[in-house]
């Protein structure tokens, strides 16, 4: 081993300018490699953050004259009549991503957020590492559930996170919770917040939904895709 470092040290004497792309090449190859490494071990190693994921599954609306696009999303009065329609046979949560500018922590800044069903995150298994998951009384609330990537970088990881409040969008909401951090990882929101449907609300969207006029016998209609 000693010969071939002694060799090596020879080399690079003679030729710099080679050896150190050489260098540079095998240093870009490693990292290129590393890269693409921690790419496949989350997607297809590394195993869902949350329980049963067998079991799940995303459901949206796609034209029936046109079955191949991707699923859309749908409104919440439809959302909710078929959650009625399901159930026994299947539980069914929501969630709604959006955005907001944080205010109060500095200057302010764009983050991600995600509308949520109460029982979205249990129905995941997800169980917050601090404090705890929306309620049936937290709807319309405003309360939040932070990433841990939030409450480490933003928050400094403070142990009294609990009940500290964070402007969004000019709205004061408070911390009632902290996500686990490889939950944080795979999904990409920094903030979780309840629905702002009343049961009133639901129950409205729901009377509309069904009261609405069947459309003409031309005119596309929707069918759930699993």
């Amino acid at each position: 081993m000693l010969l071939d470092l002694h060799h090596l040290f020879r080399t690079l004497r003679r030729s710099p300018a080679s050896a150190g792309a050489a260098i540079v090449t095998l240093a870009l190859t490693l990292g290129a490699g590393a890269s693409i490494f921690a790419v496949v071990d989350i997607a297809l190693l590394t195993p869902p953050p949350f329980a049963n994921p067998e079991s799940l599954a995303v459901i949206g609306e796609t034209p029936v004259d046109e079955p191949s696009a991707a699923p859309r999303t749908v409104g919440y009065g439809t959302f909710d009549r078929w959650r009625e329609r399901a159930g026994s046979l299947a539980t069914l949560e929501a969630s709604d991503g959006t955005n907001f500018t944080l205010t109060n922590l500095g200057p302010a800044e764009r983050l991600s957020a995600s509308y949520v069903t109460p029982g979205f995150l249990p129905l995941l298994g997800v169980t917050p590492t601090i404090g705890r998951s929306f309620a049936a009384g937290d709807i319309a609330q405003r309360v939040a559930i932070v990433s841990h990537s939030f409450w480490h970088g933003k928050l400094a990881a403070d142990p009294n996170v609990l009940q500290r409040q964070i402007v969004l969008g000019g709205q004061p909401h408070t911390i009632v919770g902290v996500l686990p951090k490889q939950f944080s990882l795979s999904f990409g929101a920094d903030v979780w917040l309840p629905f702002a449907m009343t049961p009133a609300r639901s129950r409205a969207c729901s009377r509309a939904y069904k009261s609405a006029p069947r459309p003409p016998s031309d005119m596309p209609r929707s069918h759930v895709a699993r």
